[in-house]
């Protein structure tokens, strides 16, 4: 069938479904060659060749019309950015409906968009273009929620893409444009929790409070509030657990430092981790530098999801969790007894060996002498398996171990910055990169923050990180 499909001219199997049920052929993937021929003599009777649609629909916008409407493969469009485009209707249109009706009614909307600002729309980058036409798949598929039509939209005057389509998203669903902006990140991403945030999008724009909303953790009405005041360059997730924190009566600090943490992409034992952040409000004397990591050892303290908590805080000491976090450090690289072993086990992520995790930005930088201002050469090398999670944590002391189920799902890359043929020990760090190429942390022997003089390092491998997308 996919010889078939390559020589009807279609794409992947989507593509070859939605040109069945445009010229009434039966859908499925056990045709007998008989019905294959039916279908090679009218796709050459009656059906253009792709190289005649090209020379038909030469400009961009109708190129992603034919992709939306299922006519055309994205691969076929040599154009960077226009493909990348392309890709992102396809990757949409895998999560949405991808009926014909809903393709044409998002064929329609897209063309309002793009035919008369497609520069302004899509952008003069493919790194975004992608990123642009998924979230313009999934507004789409919330347009029964829309409050205003986006015929009447008009785009600003930005250089940058996100921010125009950002406000096209504002436009047809926030009611008041009163919506915290960090939740607009949550139209790029996938998954439940995004999904959850979208949700959460539409119900604000209709004005109803964070605390109506049905978030990934509860959210008092005090917390609503300093919900959005939050800061707009965190994540969804980490503005809420930053707003839990303030509510409490946290420090900025405490509560940035709560908001980077691993409890962001926590879910669950909601009584838990409420009582957690009450530790840590109430305990101001512990090191900024350690909040993650006592975050990290009490998410190793908690079961599975659907079994309770047993772990309590009540009673415990700054000096008591410190000292507990320290033999859960040295434990991670010790062999455990089998009775023993669930808790460890459970913050270790996939059992060993793992499958590798998948690469990004090609798996190593080079920091030139010219890009970081330092004297010497850099490299940044991302741990591509559990075993060299371990091992960096071993030689680091530090828990970037328990990251090797995020990794393995591609929720973030774990990198080692060193000289170039190695250096000490206390110079190295160990950095977090998310997928949409933030650097959310960065530690050194034992859990230390980075020296001033290593900043530059880490800006440059982020801008070196974010012209080098995808694998």
């Amino acid at each position: 069938m996919g010889d078939h499909e390559h020589a009807l001219g279609m794409g992947p199997s989507p593509a070859y479904r939605l040109w069945c049920r445009k010229w009434g052929f039966r859908v499925g993937s056990d045709k007998t060659p008989a019905e294959r021929n039916v279908e090679l003599d009218w796709c050459h009777v009656h059906l253009p060749t792709w190289n005649l649609i090209r020379s038909i629909y030469p400009d961009p916008a109708s190129l992603l019309e034919e992709v939306s409407l299922g006519r055309m493969d994205s691969s076929a469009i040599a154009d960077p950015t226009c493909r990348a485009a392309a890709e992102g209707l396809e990757e949409g249109f895998l999560n949405c409906d991808d009926s014909l009706p809903a393709r044409r009614t998002f064929t329609a909307f897209l063309s309002g968009l793009t035919r008369p600002h497609y520069r302004v729309v899509i952008g003069d980058t493919y790194v975004h273009a992608k990123s642009i036409t998924r979230a313009l798949v999934r507004v789409h598929h919330s347009r029964t929620d829309w409050i205003r039509d986006p015929a009447d939209w008009r785009p600003p005057k930005r250089e940058n893409a996100m921010f125009v389509v950002r406000d096209l998203i504002h436009f047809v669903f926030d009611e008041h444009n009163d919506v915290p902006c960090l939740i607009d990140s949550a139209w790029w991403m996938d998954g439940a929790q995004p999904r959850l945030w979208r949700e959460a999008f539409i119900r604000l724009g209709k004005g109803a409070s964070p605390s109506e909303c049905a978030l990934p953790a509860p959210l008092t009405r005090r917390g609503g509030h300093f919900f959005r005041k939050a800061p707009v360059t965190l994540l969804p997730q980490q503005g809420l657990r930053w707003a839990q924190v303030k509510a409490l009566g946290g420090s900025d600090d405490l509560a940035m430092n709560v908001a980077v943490s691993r409890l962001a992409e926590m879910t669950g034992h909601d009584e838990f981790w409420s009582s957690a952040l009450r530790f840590l409000v109430a305990h101001p004397d512990i090191p900024p530098h350690q909040v993650g990591p006592v975050i990290d050892y009490f998410r190793s303290r908690t079961p599975p999801l659907g079994r309770d908590a047993t772990y309590s805080l009540k009673g415990r000491t700054v000096a008591s969790v410190l000292r507990g976090m320290e033999e859960w450090h040295r434990g991670l690289h010790l062999a455990r007894p089998p009775e023993l072993r669930d808790a460890y086990e459970q913050s270790l992520g996939p059992v060993r060996p793992s499958r590798p995790f998948a690469r990004v930005a090609g798996g190593m930088i080079i920091l030139s002498p010219e890009a970081t201002g330092a004297g010497e050469v850099w490299v940044v090398r991302q741990l591509l398996t559990a075993a060299e999670l371990a091992q960096e944590g071993s030689d680091l002391k530090h828990c970037v171990a328990t990251y090797a189920r995020h990794c393995e799902r591609g929720l973030l890359s774990i990198w080692s910055l060193d000289r170039e043929g190695g250096g000490p020990v206390e110079a190295r760090l160990t950095l977090t990169l998310t997928p949409d190429g933030r650097v959310t942390e960065a530690r050194g022997l034992q859990n230390r923050l980075p020296h001033p003089h290593e900043t530059p390092l880490i800006e440059a491998f982020a801008k070196a990180a974010a012209k080098r997308p995808g694998p």
